[in-house]
């Protein structure tokens, strides 16, 4: 029931089309910044304190790629609200840990440990009591595949193609 797409790509479809249209999108934002301090670098006259500082990262440090790819890939589940079922062991140590924990964060979800009524999304590995809550509410409840196809993707990637049940949401 999953979508597959790691076969061969159309030349407007897959993954290596999506990664051209992010890295344009990165090299945008990495040479627009750039040029805006060279542009105020070489105009004095037009500059204030704020506008001649390089580029930055989040944390302050000097701006780099890596981080843009970073930004880039949280915006994909941005407004997400997850909870997980299924997915690992009861007495996992640190769910934080778990890949797929990870792998949500990377995307930009917010991810809670318990059913509220902000979770837009139980992402479960069968129909628990956590994906029945997800249908009684009309949530989504879709397969850990839902994730890893919008990393791989860099997009979000429709839900019903990865939903437990038959509809959802």
């Amino acid at each position: 029931k999953d979508e597959v797409v790691f076969e061969d790509e159309g030349t407007s479809h897959g993954q290596l089309d999506r990664l051209l249209c992010v890295l344009r999108s990165v090299h945008q934002s990495f040479f627009s910044d750039r040029d805006r301090v060279s542009y105020i670098l070489e105009h004095p006259e037009l500059a204030d304190e704020q506008a001649t500082a390089p580029p930055t990262n989040a944390s302050g440090g000097p701006m780099d790629v890596r981080c843009l790819l970073e930004q880039q890939r949280g915006k994909i589940l941005q407004g997400v609200e997850v909870v997980f079922s299924g997915v690992w062991p009861l007495e996992y140590p640190d769910p934080t840990k778990h890949a797929m924990y990870r792998l949500a964060v990377s995307l930009g979800c917010t991810v809670h440990q318990k059913l509220t009524s902000s979770v837009t999304h139980v992402i479960a590995t069968r129909k628990t009591e956590k994906a029945r809550w997800a249908r009684a509410h009309s949530r989504w409840c879709v397969t850990p595949a839902w994730l890893e196809q919008c990393h791989y993707l860099w997009e979000r990637r429709p839900e019903l193609s990865f939903s437990l049940f038959e509809s959802s949401a």
